[in-house]
């Protein structure tokens, strides 16, 4: 986990007693295809003037690959880790499990700002765990999604059209602090990201960002 020194999957303690602050946990959601590993990416290489934000690897039941700099696990070794507490938030989209190392709860408490690629369907079980929590939803039109999809070449056609199809159940545009449209190329979504980051919160209601045309 970059901006920390704890082992990211080790459990600290017993867990929270109750929700850990005084930092934030920025979910970067969307769906897949959307950009939201590149925006990370960049953000993490032109955040030097933007002090304490942590951006920790998932741990992933999938090797790691250019597009995902995850820790990969079996779903053996995931299923032992979350049930020693080694995970801070957990949740499983096309046959995958996804995890959020525990050491973001010491980064949190600690008072940094831990961006998370996550799912929509975690909005709920973050909210419970930290006290300060904002969501980013990262979207782009049907078909930008799709030739992304194709072109990074890990889902046949079938896998393409299910993920174009899933959207989390409890969850609306209405829900993000902020909506990014990725749908060119990214440096504008990155500069929406500092802008947001740089607002003091919590910050809610910021409205859409639709990149210049």
């Amino acid at each position: 986990m970059r901006s920390g020194s704890s082992d990211p999957v080790q459990p600290s303690g017993d867990g929270p007693r109750g929700p850990v602050g005084p930092g934030r946990v920025v979910l970067i959601v969307g769906p897949s295809g959307s950009g939201k590993d590149t925006l990370l990416r960049l953000l993490a290489a032109r955040s030097h003037g933007l002090p304490g934000l942590v951006f920790p690897k998932r741990v992933v039941t999938r090797l790691a690959s250019a597009d995902e700099n995850n820790l990969a696990m079996s779903a053996v070794e995931f299923d032992r880790l979350a049930a020693r507490g080694g995970l801070a938030l957990t949740w499983e989209a096309h046959g995958l499990r996804y995890g959020v190392p525990v050491a973001i709860d010491d980064a949190v408490a600690s008072g940094a700002t831990v961006l998370v690629n996550a799912s929509r369907s975690v909005l709920g079980a973050a909210k419970a765990r930290f006290t300060h929590v904002a969501t980013v939803l990262v979207d782009a039109p049907i078909d930008v999604l799709a030739r992304r999809l194709a072109g990074r070449g890990r889902e046949d056609s079938d896998d393409i059209e299910r993920r174009l199809d899933r959207n989390p159940a409890g969850f609306s545009r209405a829900d993000a602090d902020l909506v990014i449209i990725n749908d060119g190329p990214p440096e504008a979504g990155v500069a929406a990201l500092l802008r947001f980051l740089a607002t003091p919160y919590p910050a809610a209601g910021l409205g859409d960002f639709t990149k210049p045309r």
